[in-house]
């Protein structure tokens, strides 16, 4: 059993602030807004909820773990720690659950982030997949006006992927389509495999 969750978010957008006091009437805050920063409060706990469970999920054979996870957000949440420090314990603590450790940063304020030691760039999209999307588009942009044209063509690559067709059958499918266009078949070719 977890320990209860008892602080309330103080707002994505807002460092926690050093030496104030929790709760108390007259904040150092300027007014104005209060229903919009409310619903937005409640709105960011719902969701930190909502994550908590997942996390207990995550560690369901190991509850002193995430008790020491809840145990973290919850002197975040009640500014008894600094967000660096917060950085640091929710990296380790989440170490090698890199999709948790990217939802985290939700609940940090701007600025901050955490990045696992062993998280690396997306890979690149291939060149061939870059130049195919760019002849779709070109597609697009010259059969604006001719709108069955363009649909045709995607029906016959669809079809190719379902392999409801030969490469034969759709090189003579669009070779037909494009009969009007031999920039485009020239450049359709380029991307059939070398048969």
């Amino acid at each position: 059993m977890g320990l209860p969750l008892t602080a309330e978010f103080n707002g994505k957008n807002q460092v926690p602030r050093e030496g104030s006091a929790a709760g108390g009437a007259g904040g150092t805050g300027g007014g104005g807004g209060a229903g919009e920063t409310s619903a937005s409060q409640e709105s960011i706990k719902a969701k930190l909820e909502i994550y908590l469970k997942e996390v207990k999920e995550l560690f369901h054979d190991r509850e002193d773990k995430y008790d020491m996870f809840h145990q973290v957000v919850n002197d975040f949440m009640d500014q008894r720690t600094d967000v660096v420090s917060v950085i640091a314990q929710v990296k380790e603590l989440l170490k090698g659950h890199n999709n948790f450790i990217h939802e985290f940063n939700a609940f940090l304020p701007n600025g901050y982030e955490i990045i696992p030691d062993d998280d690396t760039p997306p890979p690149e999209k291939p060149e061939a997949f870059v130049s195919a999307l760019s002849f779709v588009n070109k597609l697009k942009v010259r059969f604006r006006n001719e709108e069955h044209v363009y649909k045709s063509f995607l029906d016959i690559m669809s079809g190719c992927r379902k392999k409801e067709y030969t490469m034969d059958e759709v090189y003579t499918k669009v070779a037909s389509l494009f009969k009007d266009h031999p920039d485009l078949f020239e450049e359709f070719e380029t991307f059939l495999p070398n048969t």
